[in-house]
C-alpha cells in the first residue's frame, strides 16, 4: 500500500496510489482479522470482496458520516471501462458503524459487488453483521451471495474470543459455516490465534483447524 493524500480543513479530502479497497466487513490483512479464516472462501480464500488497487479518491467526512468515491483503470489496459467504487458510512451514534459500499470491476471478469455491514460496542462485546454479493456480467459464471453475523470479546486485556457464522451461496450451492477463534497477547507485539471452523459444504461436512502467531512492528 502506498498513497499519498491532501485533507482539506473541511472534511474533504485528495488521494492517489495503491489502497486497500472498503469492500466487506472483514479485513483483508491477518494483522487486523479477528480469526484466521474468512467468511466466504469457498471458492478460494476470498470469494467476494476486492483487494488491493490503483487509482484515486475523493472522501468527506464530520461527525455523523463519511462518503467517498474511488476510480481507476484497468492494470492491463484490455478494457478502457473504469473501476469505481463508491462508500457511505453512517457514525453519528457513540460506538455504532454502518457502512454500504458498491463497486465495479469490468477486467478480467466482469463483476459488480456490494457490502452493508453494521457493527456496535458494548464494553469489552463488538457485534456485528454483514450482508455482501458479487454479481457477474457473464451468465456463464455464478454469482455470489453471503451474511454474516459475529461476536468479538475481550476476556481479559490479554484474553479474546471470537465466534462467527456464515452462509455463502454459489450458483445453487449452499454452505454454511461456523467459527470459534480465542486470541491472545503474549507481548505488546506479538499474539497467538488460533480457530476451529466447522463447515456444511453443500451437504459434506468438513473441519479446519488452524493456528498462527501475529507480530507487530
Amino acid at each position: 500500500e502506498a498513497v499519498v493524500g491532501y485533507n482539506f480543513d473541511n472534511g474533504f479530502g485528495l488521494s492517489a496510489g495503491r489502497s486497500l479497497s472498503y469492500l466487506g466487513w472483514e479485513a483483508y490483512d491477518p494483522i487486523n482479522k479477528y480469526q484466521i479464516s474468512n467468511a466466504y472462501d469457498q471458492n478460494g480464500p476470498q470469494d467476494i470482496y476486492d483487494g488491493y488497487r490503483d487509482g484515486g479518491m475523493v472522501s468527506y467526512s464530520n461527525d455523523q458520516f463519511a462518503a467517498s468515491v474511488w476510480l481507476g483503470f484497468d492494470q492491463d489496459g484490455s478494457d478502457d471501462s473504469a473501476n469505481w467504487e463508491y462508500m457511505i458510512a453512517f457514525t453519528g451514534i457513540e460506538n455504532f458503524v454502518a457502512k454500504a459500499i458498491l463497486a465495479n470491476d469490468p477486467d478480467p471478469d466482469g463483476h459488480d459487488i456490494h457490502t452493508i455491514w453494521a457493527s456496535y460496542t458494548f464494553g469489552n462485546l463488538l457485534l456485528a453483521a454483514e450482508v455482501a454479493e458479487k454479481d457477474f456480467e457473464a451468465a456463464s459464471d455464478d454469482d455470489i451471495e453471503g451474511w454474516l453475523v459475529m461476536g468479538a470479546y475481550s476476556v481479559t486485556d490479554k484474553l479474546g474470543l471470537t465466534v462467527r457464522y456464515s452462509e455463502e451461496e454459489i450458483g445453487t450451492k449452499d454452505y454454511e459455516k461456523i467459527t470459534f477463534s480465542p486470541n491472545y497477547a503474549i507481548t505488546d507485539e506479538l499474539s497467538g490465534r488460533i480457530e476451529y471452523s466447522s463447515e456444511d459444504l453443500g451437504g459434506n461436512d468438513s473441519d479446519l483447524f488452524a493456528a498462527e502467531l501475529i507480530y507487530r512492528f
